[in-house]
C-alpha cells in the first residue's frame, strides 16, 4: 500500500509539468485561396487582405503564438524537473541458516532554485513573446505596404494603359485625316507616311503597357496571396488623396516610439539581457529536496526525507553570460540609431510627397486640360489645312508627356502616403 503511495505521489508531481508544456491546439492558420473567377480590389479589401494573408504574415503570427504559449508553459511549470530513483540491492546475513531477500527503495527528488533561476526563466520568455510580437507587427506592415504599393502600380498601369488606348485611338484619326488630305491633293504623301509611323509608335507604346500590367498583377497577386491565375479588377482613383500638411514632427514622434523596427531593437536587447540572467541563474545554488521509501528483505519498511544544498563554486555559465550582456549593451545602443534613421525616413516620404503633390498639381491645372483644348483645336486646323501635321504631332507629343507625368506623379503621392503610414504604423498625423 505504502509503495502504491509513492509512485501516485510520484505521477502526481510530473503530470502538472508535463501537461502545461504538451498542451498545444495545433491551429496553425494557413492561406485561403481565392476562386480564379476574380475579385475586385479597393484599398479597403486590400487592405484586410494584405494584413491577414500578406507575405510573411502569417508565419510570424504563429511565431508569435508559439511564444505567447511558451511563455504561459514557462509561467506554469517548473524550473528544474522532479527526478525519481530506483535502487535494488541483494541482503544476506552471516548467522549460520540465515535467508537472504532484496532491498529495495524509490526515491523522488526536486530541485528548487535559491538564485531566482524560475523567475529568470519566465522573465526570458516574457522578452522572447515581446519579441515576436515586434517581429509579427513589422511583417504585418511590411505586407500592408506591399499590398497597397502593388495596387497603386495596378491601378496606374490599367490608367496608363487608358491614356495610351486613347493616344493610339488619336493616332489612327490623325492618319485618317493625313490620307484624306494626300488623297485630296492638299498635303504631301509624306505627311501619310508620318501618320503611320506615329500610329506604329502608339501601338508599340500600348502593349508596352499592357506589359506592365501583367507584372503589376503578378506581383498584386503575390502581395495578396491569391491564385496565380486569379481575374483581378482593381478599382479606385488613383488622383485622390488626403492633402491636408502631414505633422512632420508628429509623425516622427509616433514613429520613433512604436517603430517595429524600433520595438525589434528593443525586444532583441532585452531579450539578450534575459536569456544572460537565465544563465546567471543557473549557475546559482539550489535547494534539493527528496522523499523516499525502501522495504527491506526482511519486510520492514522505511520512509524517509532529504536535503541537499550544493557548495558555492564559480559560475560555469560566466562565458554564456558575459556574451549575451554585450549582445544586450550593444542592441540598447543600436535603438538610438535605428530611431534616427526612422525619423530621415519620414522626412524623406513627407518631402517626396510635397514635391509629388506640386507636381501632380502643376500637371494637372497649367498643361494637361488646357493642352486637351489646344489639341483638339490644331488638328480641327490641320482638318481644315490651316496648320501643318508636325504642329498637331508636337502638340499631341507634349500633351501625352504631360499626362504621362500626371498620372505618374499621383502614383508617387499615393506611395508616399503608404511610406509614411507603413512608418507611423497607423494613421498619419495631420496638421
Amino acid at each position: 500500500m505504502q509503495s502504491r503511495f509513492i509512485l501516485v505521489l510520484f505521477l502526481a508531481s510530473t503530470a502538472f509539468s508535463r501537461d502545461a508544456f504538451a498542451q498545444q491546439d495545433h491551429d496553425h492558420e494557413h492561406q485561403d485561396v481565392v476562386p480564379s473567377g476574380g475579385l475586385t480590389l479597393d484599398q479597403r479589401t486590400v487592405r484586410e487582405r494584405s494584413i491577414s494573408h500578406g507575405p510573411g504574415v502569417v508565419p510570424a503570427r504563429v511565431a508569435r503564438s508559439e511564444a505567447a504559449r511558451t511563455r504561459d508553459a514557462v509561467s506554469f511549470g517548473l524550473s528544474h524537473p522532479p527526478r525519481i530513483g530506483v535502487e535494488v540491492g541483494r541482503r544476506s546475513w552471516s548467522a549460520p541458516g540465515s535467508s537472504h531477500g532484496f532491498d529495495v527503495t524509490a526515491s523522488l527528488w526536486q530541485d528548487l532554485s535559491l538564485g531566482g533561476y524560475g523567475s529568470a526563466r519566465r522573465a526570458y520568455a516574457d522578452a522572447l513573446s515581446e519579441r515576436a510580437k515586434a517581429n509579427a507587427e513589422m511583417a504585418r506592415r511590411d505586407a500592408l505596404a506591399r499590398g497597397l504599393n502593388a495596387w497603386v502600380g495596378a491601378r496606374y498601369g490599367r490608367e496608363l494603359l487608358k491614356l495610351r488606348r486613347e493616344s493610339s485611338a488619336a493616332a489612327e484619326e490623325l492618319l485618317r485625316i493625313a490620307e484624306a488630305r494626300v488623297k485630296a491633293g492638299t498635303a504631301p504623301p509624306a505627311e501619310a507616311s508620318l501618320a503611320r509611323a506615329v500610329v506604329g509608335s502608339a501601338h508599340a507604346a500600348v502593349l508596352a503597357a499592357e506589359g506592365a500590367i501583367i507584372e503589376a498583377d503578378g506581383e498584386l497577386r503575390f502581395a495578396l496571396a491569391l491564385a496565380p491565375d486569379a481575374a483581378l479588377s482593381p478599382v479606385g482613383e488613383l488622383t485622390q488623396s488626403d492633402d491636408r500638411p502631414i505633422d512632420e514632427a508628429g509623425a516622427i514622434e509616433a514613429a520613433q516610439r512604436a517603430h517595429p523596427t524600433v520595438l525589434q531593437a528593443k525586444a532583441h536587447a532585452v531579450a539578450a539581457e534575459r536569456s544572460a540572467e537565465v544563465y546567471t541563474a543557473a549557475g546559482r545554488p539550489f535547494l534539493g529536496v527528496g522523499l523516499s521509501y525502501t522495504r527491506e528483505a526482511s519486510g520492514d519498511r522505511i520512509i524517509g526525507g532529504a536535503v541537499s544544498i550544493p557548495l558555492p563554486v564559480l559560475n560555469p555559465n560566466v562565458l554564456e553570460s558575459s556574451a549575451l550582456r554585450a549582445e544586450a549593451a550593444v542592441g540598447k545602443a543600436t535603438v538610438a540609431d535605428v530611431q534616427a534613421q526612422v525619423a530621415r525616413e519620414i522626412r524623406q516620404a513627407v518631402h517626396e510627397r510635397h514635391h509629388a503633390r506640386q507636381v501632380r498639381e502643376e500637371l494637372g491645372t497649367q498643361a494637361v486640360t488646357p493642352g486637351r483644348d489646344a489639341v483638339r483645336e490644331i488638328t480641327r486646323r490641320y482638318e481644315a489645312g490651316a496648320t501643318e501635321l508636325s504642329t498637331v504631332l508636337a502638340a499631341r507629343r507634349e500633351v501625352l508627356v504631360a499626362e504621362e507625368g500626371f498620372l505618374a506623379a499621383a502614383a508617387d503621392v499615393q506611395r508616399a502616403d503608404i511610406r509614411l503610414e507603413h512608418a507611423v504604423g497607423g494613421p498619419v498625423p495631420r496638421k
